[in-house]
């Protein structure tokens, strides 16, 4: 009878302690859960601390990003299109460096100088050839003593300055007005050579024999004025040229008196 007793006994009593087991388990699963959760949500917290004091803030990323920026950059210099009608003057620049540059010329004078003002106040008067007064002549300055008319002076000194432009040299004088004496002299000297006196433009102070090297046909020179001095009132007349019936290429001509 008594161990039937206890026998019921033990059968309550054990269910009772394995739901209690059941029940300790639990709990110790609820709070194990709890603590991982919390050391979980601690953890995500500092690394969300650690994060944001190491990432930079907006103003400070865009004060960074500029200063890269202008120290990686390079200046920008703006240029004009360019047009490709610049591509002949571009080739052309690079030819011409390419070849020896010539030497510096001296340029034109600005100003008239003091003796082509004094020599246009002359004024001239009808004389006869080779018997023009020596007040009524200009005299042409570094040519050694030559002498011409005011218009044909002044023709000369407009010529000779675009003559230096060219060649970096003054022109070359040999002769330009002759007195009636010299022309009888040179006559004499020179009979083939020399017009008869009397007829001559260097008579009337109109006419130059020039050197340095227009004498030759073939030069450079002669070939300059040949183009260019008719311009300023110059010329090799026909009758000098090479073809013409007394072949002068130093005798060149003022077209007015």
């Amino acid at each position: 009878m008594h161990n039937d007793a206890r026998h019921r006994a033990g059968r309550h009593r054990a269910p009772r302690e394995a739901q209690a087991r059941v029940g300790r388990h639990r709990a110790a699963r609820r709070s194990g859960s709890r603590t991982a959760g919390s050391l979980a949500a601690a953890a995500a917290v500092i690394t969300v601390a650690v994060v944001a004091l190491a990432w930079p803030s907006p103003e400070s990323r865009a004060e960074t990003d500029t200063a890269s920026t202008t120290q990686s950059q390079p200046p920008v210099t703006m240029t004009a299109p360019s047009s490709r009608f610049d591509a002949p003057d571009r080739a052309l620049a690079s030819r011409s460096n390419t070849r020896p540059q010539p030497k510096s010329s001296p340029q034109p004078e600005s100003e008239e100088p003091a003796w082509l003002a004094a020599c246009a106040a002359i004024s001239t008067t009808a004389t006869g050839n080779g018997l023009v007064p020596d007040e009524q002549l200009c005299e042409l300055p570094d040519t050694g003593g030559h002498h011409l008319k005011p218009a044909a002076a002044r023709a000369w000194w407009t010529l000779d300055q675009r003559f230096r432009q060219r060649f970096g040299v003054a022109m070359c004088i040999t002769d330009s007005y002759r007195s009636i004496e010299q022309q009888y002299a040179l006559r004499a000297a020179k009979p083939g050579l020399a017009a008869a006196p009397g007829t001559s433009n260097h008579g009337w102070a109109t006419a130059l024999d020039l050197c340095g090297g227009v004498e030759s046909y073939d030069s450079d020179e002669y070939q300059w004025l040949l183009d260019n001095a008719s311009r300023f009132g110059w010329t090799n007349p026909a009758w000098a040229q090479r073809y013409g019936s007394k072949p002068e290429p130093w005798h060149w001509e003022f077209n007015s008196r």
